[in-house]
């Protein structure tokens, strides 16, 4: 009995913290995705914005 709650206990840990760290790889990915969106956005909108003008 032991042996087997023994088993479970270590299964559903292994379980756990391998969902864990597909969850913060995941997280990780649309942090960079987020980063390099933001990125491309800022270099696109500095091309398109006119030179400010001299008064």
């Amino acid at each position: 009995f032991w042996l087997v709650w023994t088993l479970i206990i270590m299964l559903s840990c292994c379980c756990a913290y391998r969902h864990r760290r597909v969850k913060m790889r995941l997280q990780q990915e649309q942090r960079q995705r987020e980063i390099s969106l933001m990125a491309y956005q800022g270099a696109s909108s500095s091309f398109i914005t006119p030179p400010p003008l001299n008064l």
